[in-house]
């Protein structure tokens, strides 16, 4: 298995995040939160096998990963892309599809940091909240099940600009 980590968009967002993203706290540009956010994700994925749609992964990669399908600040059709990529993953239990998933996710920050004008942002990646969670308690099947359709449904609108993009 090929790991996205090692991959030719994998090395530039590690190149990126030492030009980017401070030691502490969030970035000071859009694109430096998304090299973060990215990042974030990826770090959670191979140091502990995080994702962000299951278990504790909701909550620590849920958040970067809403910032990068929600934020008006990320260019829209890199945006849909990112949301293309999330549901791809969700539709799928395989950690090689996960890894697939990275590697979009590392495609898609790369290609909005060369070619969309670095801009200042007061966004932090925390400040979104998960659209996953992990406690099943509070929900019956159908509740889940709902969201989970209703969440698709939403990402499934992003489908034709991806598709341009």
């Amino acid at each position: 298995m090929t790991y996205a980590n090692d991959s030719k968009a994998g090395k530039a967002v590690d190149h990126y995040f030492k030009q980017m993203v401070p030691a502490i706290g969030k970035a000071e540009t859009i694109n430096g939160e998304i090299i973060r956010a990215v990042t974030r994700i990826g770090f959670r994925w191979y140091n502990d096998g995080d994702k962000f749609f299951e278990g504790y992964g909701c909550e620590t990669t849920g958040p970067a990963l809403a910032f990068l399908t929600n934020c008006s600040e990320i260019d829209p059709q890199i945006r849909a892309g990112f949301a293309s990529a999330e549901w791809k993953a969700v539709d799928s239990f395989k950690d090689e599809d996960y890894e697939e998933f990275l590697l979009k996710l590392f495609e898609l920050a790369v290609n909005h940091v060369e070619t969309i004008p670095n801009k200042p942002t007061e966004v932090d990646m925390f400040d979104f909240d998960s659209d996953y969670q992990d406690d099943e308690d509070e929900w019956d099947d159908y509740d889940y099940i709902d969201a989970m359709f209703q969440r698709r449904d939403r990402l499934h609108t992003f489908e034709n600009l991806d598709e341009e993009f």
